[in-house]
């Protein structure tokens, strides 16, 4: 038996060791609530867990799903129930016994379950054209590659040159380069961030990924090979600047793991060194967030307090953010007293994402995170968004929850098998630029969101790799 096969069948047992204790402490000590609920929230990283030591991917959709689901569910019931301040406490738990959580987080487990049951499923690789199957049957072009970047440049400059004049001006000290940057709308209130301007300025990525796979999958037959290299880390720097100066914390930690991703598909990268990187980039972030919630204060002087390690896991964990077992535990119960079932008309609204709002000031929302925070939490100012199980929910009670976590797994093995290869430069670049959207982002926001960022991706991606890649003619002699 192999190391992994070891830890594989490992985790089942601890999992159903702790399933043990959980119903003994219910029957035998009611009253240790703490310890329960804490036990209960293990599970579901623990089925995850198992699902990675059965495949070992690294870069699977599991990895990220459990990244998510260990920082939302286990540590931050850990840290809720034990360490966090009373405030931060009340801000998850909002007063409520332990014992209020018990159901929804149950079924939330059962949800991760049904979840690991679709992915087990066996699926075949979807049937696509030769774009996506092997390098047989094409090649890109340099020529075509230098345009595609080039023109790419250009509208990320253009877009970020537009960003600027719309918000005014950028002043280079922390504070303003950390902050949220957006125009207030004079007559609606509304605050306008100027997506599609952001849209543009993140074709700068498109451009570091074409020409850092070109240079990786074509390396033995480039030229220049110096020029090539200057010319990736100059779209590099530039891809991490533009998340800076727009204060787009996801944008800048995107970079750093698509990267990785490529990378690693390549045998180009270990171990140790992406656990360099990661931490630069994970630190990096940490501070963004920490200065954007102190400026919100006008309080720099409690930035060194806040770079704490401490300090900074409690605002991590502390909020109603990634997976959350409290948020959705909250939205569960509030249903359908606080909200009514909306049997998926809350996943529509992604129609009309492609309106800008300076068009159409009453545009219908497509973040249900303000609906969420004013009904489930009281904080009309304040958005909360539902995550992909509260919103299962929401839309269809538990067979929501159940069957759409089953085919949510359904769909992420089918996305991973047909797109894992690394034989295709295409199919690692959409899978590197779209794992994170299905596996993290759309577990943590909501589906009408995820659609309308995936579109906005595949587009201009779609597009950029239509025109560089070339079928190379069956040889008839």
């Amino acid at each position: 038996m192999n190391a992994a096969k070891f830890a594989q069948y490992f985790v089942i047992v601890l999992g159903a060791v702790i399933s043990i204790v959980i119903m003994m402490l219910y029957i035998f000590s009611p009253e240790s609530e703490r310890e329960i609920f804490v036990l209960i929230c293990t599970l579901p990283t623990l089925v995850l867990l198992e699902l990675y030591f059965k495949y070992q991917d690294l870069f699977s959709p599991i990895v990220f799903f459990l990244l998510t689901t260990l920082f939302g569910v286990t540590l931050k019931s850990i840290f809720a129930i034990f360490f966090l301040d009373d405030t931060l406490a009340f801000i998850l738990l909002q007063g409520k016994e332990i014992t209020y959580f018990y159901y929804p987080t149950i079924l939330l487990l059962c949800g991760f379950l049904c979840f690991s049951i679709g992915f087990r499923v066996k699926r075949k690789p979807l049937k696509l054209n030769y774009l996506f199957t092997s390098d047989d049957k094409l090649r890109w072009s340099y020529s075509r590659i230098l345009i595609a970047s080039f023109i790419l440049l250009v509208i990320a400059v253009t877009g970020f040159l537009l960003f600027i004049k719309s918000i005014g001006s950028i002043d280079l000290d922390i504070t303003s380069l950390m902050s949220k940057k957006y125009v207030e709308d004079e007559d609606t209130g509304n605050k306008l961030s100027f997506g599609y301007f952001h849209w543009m300025s993140s074709m700068i990525s498109y451009a570091y990924y074409i020409v850092l796979v070109y240079y990786l999958h074509y390396y033995k037959k480039i030229k220049y090979r110096f020029a090539w290299r200057n010319y990736i880390l100059f779209l590099f720097l530039l891809a991490l600047i533009f998340p800076l100066f727009i204060n787009s914390r996801s944008e800048f930690l995107y970079i750093f793991i698509n990267t990785s991703i490529i990378l690693y598909r390549y045998d180009k990268v270990n171990i140790f060194k992406l656990a360099i990187g990661f931490s630069f980039a994970l630190s990096f972030f940490m501070i963004m967030t920490i200065q954007r919630s102190v400026t919100r204060t006008n309080n720099l002087d409690n930035l060194s307090q806040q770079m704490e390690i401490g300090v900074a896991l409690q605002g991590i964990l502390g909020r109603r953010s990634l997976l959350g077992v409290f948020k959705t535990a909250h939205i569960i119960n509030g249903i359908p007293d606080k909200l009514e079932y909306r049997y998926g008309a809350t996943m529509t609204g992604w129609v009309t994402a492609g309106i800008p709002r300076t068009m159409w000031k009453n545009k219908p929302i497509i973040a249900n995170g303000a609906i969420i925070g004013e009904k489930i939490f009281g904080t009309p100012t304040s958005g909360v968004p539902s995550g992909l199980f509260g919103e299962l929910y929401w839309n269809f009670g538990i067979l929501g929850i159940l069957i759409g976590g089953y085919l949510y797994g359904i769909f992420l093995k089918t996305f991973y098998v047909t797109f894992k290869s690394k034989a295709n430069p295409n199919a690692i670049i959409i899978y590197s630029t779209l794992i994170l959207f299905f596996s993290f982002f759309l577990v943590n926001v909501n589906i009408n969101q995820s659609i309308v960022k995936t579109t906005t991706l595949l587009i201009p991606l779609l597009t950029v790799i239509i025109f560089i890649s070339k079928k190379i003619k069956p040889n008839t002699a």
